[in-house]
């Protein structure tokens, strides 16, 4: 699967974005694909692909290869893992692009669930054992308390 879930995953994180930050819609900015399609055309020069052959890959009349990653699977993959949004031209649905952030409040804090941690970063994993120790505490223990969380994390 590889590069076809790498892809669903970039597609996936651009919807979230889309959807939290309130985006209408995005494109890459010219001066960005320019820059891209020169660095592709580069390394073509390095390739089997500048040899005079026909291919799909390949506009027929000018030769110029059109569809081809410039580099391995693995490194297309390791290139989108990320979108690049700053290479983006964005539009937002509210003229200031700040109005996403509303009030301040998750749907969490507003619905009372009770499922929101308002301390996530309180956690028992990123606690420094020999710190707990050094002030008194027991160091078996917070192993225990330790591995209890993690299975319940997983």
């Amino acid at each position: 699967m590889g590069p076809l879930h790498t892809v669903s995953e970039y597609a996936i994180s651009i919807i979230k974005k889309m959807q939290n930050e309130n985006v209408h819609s995005w494109a890459p900015k010219q001066s960005v694909t320019d820059q891209f399609n020169d660095h592709v055309q580069e390394w073509i020069k390095h390739t089997v692909w500048k040899e005079d052959c026909r291919s799909w890959y390949k506009d027929n009349n000018t030769g110029r290869v059109n569809a081809v990653w410039p580099g391995s699977s693995m490194h297309y993959q390791q290139v989108i893992a990320s979108p690049r949004y700053e290479d983006m031209d964005m539009r937002y649905h509210h003229k200031n692009q700040w109005a996403s952030l509303g009030m301040g409040w998750t749907v969490e804090n507003r619905a009372g669930t009770g499922v929101l941690d308002n301390s996530p970063y309180l956690n028992l994993r990123n606690l420094d054992q020999k710190w707990y120790a050094a002030n008194g505490g027991d160091e078996k223990v917070l192993a225990e308390q330790i591995n209890e969380q993690n299975k319940r994390v997983v």
